[in-house]
């Protein structure tokens, strides 16, 4: 028994006794890690986004739009010649007219409008977690930084794990030279 507790006490001691080097580096694995997963995450979710855009656009392409494509024709033929560039435009505008008033059509265009938004935004998302990520590897004041820079997401815990691995990470390197 009193074996046992020496070994408890040696393993503790020795745990407690890492250098401020060894606390840096594993605050910078870390922290890397968890902008890794952060990364991965958004990964996944651009492409379902771009999945999605992709789906809804084939969906007006194939379903859709031949529906609306004849009358959106016979509308702009009424105004202008097929030959004339005026034409295109009367057809696009009667073609956005049919597709206003289409249920299925104002659907699909709000989820591929949609999905768009999502790209642009976890582009930005991605943009900002690599960049952190890259500055974890050699500098913790500059991960700090990026870190603090980074906005907020209500209720992302990939990001909350992230950054509160950066913080850790930066306080266990801060003093080192």
């Amino acid at each position: 028994m009193a074996a046992r507790s020496y070994a408890f006490a040696m393993l503790f001691a020795l745990t407690a006794c890492k250098s401020a080097q060894e606390k840096c580096n594993e605050g910078r694995a870390a922290a890397l890690s968890a902008w890794q997963a952060r990364i991965a995450g958004l990964t996944q979710a651009r492409k379902l986004a771009i999945d999605t855009e992709a789906a809804s656009q084939l969906e007006l392409s194939g379903k859709i739009e031949p529906r609306t494509s004849a009358a959106a024709a016979k509308a702009a033929s009424a105004r202008y010649e097929r030959s004339d560039d005026a034409w295109q435009r009367a057809y696009v505008a009667a073609q956005n007219a049919a597709c206003s008033a289409d249920p299925d059509c104002t659907r699909v265009r709000h989820a591929a409008a949609e999905a768009l938004d999502q790209q642009k935004d976890i582009d930005e998302k991605l943009s900002a977690a690599s960049a952190v990520r890259t500055a974890v590897a050699s500098n913790p004041a500059l991960s700090k930084q990026l870190t603090d820079a980074v906005i907020p997401e209500q209720g992302s815990q990939s990001l909350d794990r992230a950054k509160q691995a950066t913080a850790h990470f930066y306080e266990a390197c801060k003093d080192l030279k």
